[in-house]
């Protein structure tokens, strides 16, 4: 006898129960199978189950879930990647688009396997696509299974293959694949396979590619794909094409593309580009040159004359020269450049300060003084956040992975002063930095009056797990309908990680996905 939905049904279980005498040995399984499933379910913590049925409803409504899919990726915490995986399975395509990407973002155990089963049964091609550039990217396929994959029928995935077989050294299938593809109907596919052929000694397909580049026609999404192949296959052939498109009157990020294309495979790129320079009068492609010829390893003599000069140039090839030899100097060079106030030569500074800290931090202590004055340079009296408070929320990223004593220190100044846009671009470069010490930082802001520095301050303490944040990381759950549901989902999941629940949660979360 069986209840609805196929339970057994109540009462006791012996005088009324199967086989007569072996009721006792029927019972005595049922409450072991009982007891087994109630250990398989996850016994949530008082905190924990909020969090846990605010996530659970979130998915179960898939406008919130394309919400709040995106920040849960951003934690880049691999103890969602249960969650990842089955949306990789999804029947919705978007999804499993998104999860396959996130998938290599997040890494770790199961990607790959993940990533591969995307590659030879997805019915979507764009997601097969998708799977075999992570995979190769992350050099986890196999030089044979390049060769079934070019018997996929789609050809962005053979042209892939086709190329990365190449680049292999692995020419023969490759290059077959590759002639089929140069008669493409669609014009990126047909002009990325006669590059890939051109870069192997085919010289024939140069000339339908000369035309190409050179008709106005052509599409810049186009062009910028092939200056990228160029650099990325390092196609000697076509540096006169590159050449060519840098100097025409296409717009200027085509043009900075180009530049870099002829700087990688040209004989005297750097001279080429210090030319270049001096004959243009945008700051934008002046300033990307500049980084062109200081990323080059024979780059240093054009840097040093560059160097001589004024403006928006001379001040970045200083700039470049005082980083390799650090010191006060150094610090001086970061003042000036960020002083300039242009947004391109900010980013400029935040990217090589980035690069520089993440490479070696104890040598980089002399940006400390300038981004913190950078950081309170910038408007205070506004609601709206713009381009300069990003900036300055980056420039807060830096120094907390540079975590000298004086970068915490000037950052905690500006966090206790008054509340205005500065404070609230500190606290939303703290909600991307790695680093603990951004938990001592973002303690205090718990008991901040404002309620938008509490909030970052308990997704902060959150990210690293510090039950300090355990009381308002729950009333943003218990208040959810006060906040984003990005918000609020953040604090659900740092709150079941907290209670040691991330792994049951995750598991839990991806078997509600359909």
């Amino acid at each position: 006898m069986t209840a609805s939905g196929g339970r057994p049904a109540a009462g006791p279980v012996g005088k009324y129960s199967i086989g007569g005498g072996w009721g006792h040995v029927f019972a005595r399984a049922l409450a072991c199978c009982a007891a087994l499933v109630s250990a398989a379910r996850p016994a949530w913590s008082q905190d924990s189950k909020p969090a846990m049925a605010y996530l659970s409803k979130v998915f179960d409504d898939a406008k919130r879930t394309r919400k709040v899919l995106p920040v849960l990726r951003a934690t880049g915490d691999r103890s969602l990647l249960p969650v990842f995986i089955a949306f990789s399975r999804s029947r919705d395509r978007n999804m499993r688009l998104f999860a396959t990407s996130s998938l290599a973002e997040l890494g770790g155990p199961g990607v790959a396997e993940a990533l591969q089963e995307r590659l030879w049964r997805d019915p979507a091609m764009a997601i097969r696509a998708e799977a075999l550039l992570r995979l190769l990217a992350m050099e986890a396929i196999s030089d044979k299974q390049l060769v079934e994959a070019l018997k996929i029928s789609d050809e962005v995935v053979q042209s892939l293959a086709a190329r990365a077989m190449i680049r292999r050294g692995r020419g023969g299938a490759g290059a077959e694949a590759l002639r089929k593809l140069a008669g493409s109907a669609d014009l990126t596919t047909a002009c990325m396979a006669r590059l890939s052929l051109l870069g192997v000694g085919y010289e024939k397909h140069k000339a339908e590619l000369n035309r190409i580049v050179k008709d106005s026609k052509t599409p810049d999404l186009v062009l910028g794909l092939l200056m990228g192949q160029i650099r990325g296959e390092k196609i000697v052939a076509a540096g006169e094409l590159a050449m060519w498109l840098a100097r025409s009157q296409r717009p200027v990020p085509i043009r900075i593309k180009a530049y870099r294309a002829v700087c990688d495979v040209c004989p005297g790129g750097c001279s080429i580009l210090h030319k270049a320079i001096g004959e243009s009068k945008s700051t934008v492609l002046r300033v990307y040159l500049v980084r062109a010829i200081a990323s080059c390893k024979d780059g240093n003599s054009q840097i040093k004359a560059l160097a001589a000069g004024k403006g928006v140039v001379g001040v970045l090839a200083r700039f470049e020269l005082a980083r390799i030899r650090r010191g006060a100097g150094a610090t001086e060079a970061v003042d000036q450049a960020l002083a300039m106030g242009h947004p391109i030569v900010v980013d400029y500074v935040l990217g090589r300060a980035r690069k520089d800290v993440a490479t070696n931090a104890q040598s980089s202590g002399y940006y400390t003084s300038a981004l913190l004055k950078f950081i309170r340079s910038v408007d205070d009296n506004t609601t709206e956040m713009g381009g300069s408070h990003i900036r300055a929320a980056t420039a807060t990223t830096i120094l907390t992975e540079l975590g000298t004593p004086e970068a915490i220190s000037g950052l905690k100044k500006i966090l206790a002063g008054r509340y205005g846009a500065i404070t609230r671009a500190v606290a939303a470069g703290l909600l991307r930095s790695k680093s603990r010490v951004s938990c001592d930082l973002a303690r205090p802001l718990l008991k901040s009056p404002y309620q938008e520095l509490a909030v970052d301050g308990a997704l902060i303490l959150g990210r690293f797990s510090d039950k300090g944040a355990g009381a308002q990381l729950s009333q943003i759950v218990r208040r959810s309908k006060s906040h984003r549901p990005e918000i609020v989902a953040m604090a659900s999941w740092y709150l079941l990680k907290m209670s040691g629940q991330g792994g049951p949660a995750a598991k839990a979360l991806a078997k509600k996905i359909k």
